[in-house]
């Protein structure tokens, strides 16, 4: 009973220390330390690779997720305003993230029509003319 005991107070010890840890790089991050910001990189981009694996099933989409997840993460980490919600916070931007790329893959026909209203409509009228 001891040991079982021991091991949960250990494992608490553990996550409030992780936790004390993210806040403390975050602190430093929106104050613009890049070395906290490389340390706070590398403390969740395996677990937010793993995450996006299981919601994606495709390691590739995975991999740009999470690229494209640090990036919204970082822009918007000087406008956090709770550090100690950190990893609640980037969960769910890697989830949105997720979520986006799934559905422009099932709805391919979208992004074209983005793409399309993208092109000036001098384009458009050249275009026209060639083809006439």
């Amino acid at each position: 009973m001891n040991l079982k005991l021991d091991w949960y107070v250990l494992m608490n010890v553990n996550a409030v220390t992780d936790r004390i840890v993210d806040e403390y790089l975050v602190l430093r991050c929106q104050d613009g330390d890049q070395v906290a910001l490389s340390s706070l990189i590398a403390r969740w981009q395996q677990s937010f690779l793993r995450f996006a694996m299981i919601v994606t099933k495709d390691p590739e989409l995975a991999a740009d997720v999470v690229q494209d997840a640090w990036i919204n993460i970082i822009k918007a980490l000087p406008r956090l305003r709770d550090p100690v919600s950190f990893q609640a916070w980037a969960y769910r931007i890697v989830n949105n993230r997720c979520m986006d790329m799934i559905r422009k893959r099932r709805n391919p026909a979208s992004e074209t029509t983005l793409e399309m209203k993208q092109v000036s409509p001098i384009k458009v009228l050249e275009d026209r003319d060639q083809v006439q």
